[in-house]
This record gives C-alpha cells, sequence and structure tokens, in this order.
C-alpha cells in the first residue's frame, strides 16, 4: 500500500535527515505479474469484494511485446535502504490482505 511506502519514507527521514541518493523500496516478496494478479482475485473473494473472478491466462514476458527490452528477473534490491535506515517493509500479502479488508469493509 502507498501509506506503506510514505510511513518508510517518513520514518526515513526522520532516522537521517541529511540522507541522499537513490533507494528502492517496496514491499517484502515477490512474484510474476500473474501471481500478483491472481492473489488480488483470491482476496477479493474471500472479502467478498467480488462475486466472482475473471478467469487469468499467464503468458510469458517473451509473448507480451514491449519497445523496451525487459531483463528476465527484475526484482528491486531494497537492501541499501534497509541498511541505511533499519527498515523494511512487510511481504505484500499482507498488504494486500489489508487493502482488501478496507474495501470489503467500505462496501458494507
Amino acid at each position: 500500500p502507498a501509506r506503506w511506502l510514505a510511513s518508510a519514507t517518513a520514518l526515513a527521514l526522520s532516522k537521517r535527515e541529511d540522507a541522499v541518493g537513490t533507494w528502492h523500496l517496496v514491499s517484502d516478496g515477490e512474484c510474476s505479474w500473474f501471481q500478483f494478479a491472481s492473489a488480488i482475485y483470491a482476496e477479493a473473494l474471500g472479502a467478498k469484494v467480488l462475486e466472482r473472478a475473471p478467469r487469468l491466462l499467464g503468458i510469458p514476458s517473451s509473448d507480451y511485446p514491449t519497445k523496451a527490452k525487459r531483463p528476465a528477473y527484475s526484482r528491486l534490491d531494497c537492501s541499501k535502504f534497509a541498511a541505511d535506515f533499519g527498515l523494511q517493509l512487510p511481504d505484500w500479502r499482507l498488504g494486500l490482505r489489508q487493502v482488501m479488508a478496507e474495501l470489503a469493509e467500505a462496501k458494507a
């Protein structure tokens, strides 16, 4: 969730106001876009945000044409952020569950 990024950024700045540089920051864990979409629909169904999910079809990156060449493995490395600020975000699945719970509550 964006609030995780905002909170971690604010905490990092409060720890080191003089910090200058570039850091990667994303939730912990990894997945493919297909796995991410599948998890979103599964959580949405479980939280009763959706009545039914569409059928998803995973495809290899080679079947998805883009002008820019994409790396085969492109996970962001957040170890510099963790080392410099002592902060690490929780697993993305936890964030997904929190967001779906909020959507379910708003829908109720």
